[in-house]
């Protein structure tokens, strides 16, 4: 028959090593200890005494697989407190990549609005400049015409100037050749009226001595005496009529010297026609001596 008295202490020994066990394996387990109300001791507990030994060794293999657990959650414990550094340094290193990102971005920004103010005011110095470039062309434009517009009114000038000048030249080059043409005229006319001259003057000469020659002296007429016969002729020179219009005073000695004329007929006229026509009806003093 089971005596209850006996074995109750070693039994309570073992429950209450197991529970203690159980204890520190749960506590051990949970990173916040939690309270458990302890079982309620059975008022008779109906067990078979346990060996000393087994009891022994199954506190050692407790022990052993509490050590192993609690190995294993050092272990796990540093595995997370290393993953939670890494994941700690991976924060930082994104966190400082992103203060670098966004520290990049601003700049980026920072540099794009001061590129974009440069450009605006780079396009606004463009406009001006175009703007200043039109002006000048527009003057440029204005100046140009201006120019042509006074080159062709020198130019018109010029031209009137031109023909000005070529009137004023050809009314001086007229009334030179006129003048020119006055003074030839002049020249001929004197060299023709010297020529005449000269023509008429050896033309009377000639018919003085074919007159004289004809002439015969009528006797009892004194010496000196003179008279002046006009003459009209014919073509070749031929004596149409002989007349004394001045008389010598001696009838005979007159009518003698138109004989005379007569006789000479024809006369030595000069052969040009124009000055012919001045000996048609001409006069001359005779004079035999």
């Amino acid at each position: 028959m089971f005596d209850f008295y006996s074995n109750f202490k070693p039994l309570s020994y073992s429950v209450l090593l197991h529970v203690l066990i159980l204890g520190v394996f749960t506590v051990s387990l949970s990173s916040e200890p939690t309270v458990r109300p302890l079982p309620a001791v059975p008022e008779i507990i109906q067990a078979e005494a346990l060996d000393e030994a087994q009891v022994l060794q199954e506190v050692e293999r407790l022990k052993a697989k509490e050590k192993k657990q609690q190995a294993n959650e050092v272990a796990r414990k540093k595995a997370l407190a290393k993953k939670v550094r890494a994941e700690e340094k991976k924060l930082k290193r994104l966190k400082k990549q992103r203060l670098l990102e966004e520290k990049r971005i601003k700049d980026q920004q920072s540099k794009s609005a001061k590129a974009t103010e440069k450009e605006k005011k780079a396009l606004a110095a463009l406009k001006k400049q175009k703007q200043k470039a039109l002006r000048e062309k527009t003057e440029l434009k204005k100046s140009q015409d201006k120019q042509k517009a006074a080159l062709a009114k020198l130019k018109k000038e010029k031209a009137a100037l031109e023909r000005k000048k070529k009137s004023a030249e050809a009314k001086r080059k007229a009334k030179a050749e006129a003048k020119r043409k006055v003074a030839e005229a002049k020249r001929e006319r004197i060299a023709r009226q010297k020529y005449e001259e000269s023509e008429i003057t050896r033309a009377m000469i000639r018919i003085e001595r074919q007159v004289k020659r004809n002439w015969t002296r009528p006797s009892a007429i004194s010496n000196g005496l003179t008279c002046t016969i006009r003459v009209q002729l014919i073509a070749g020179g031929a004596v149409k009529r002989a007349q004394v219009i001045e008389s010598s005073g001696n009838a005979i000695f007159d009518r003698s010297a138109e004989n005379a004329v007569r006789k000479a007929s024809p006369l030595p006229v000069p052969a040009d026609p124009l000055i012919f026509q001045k000996f048609k009806v001409f006069s001359f003093i005779f004079n035999p001596q």
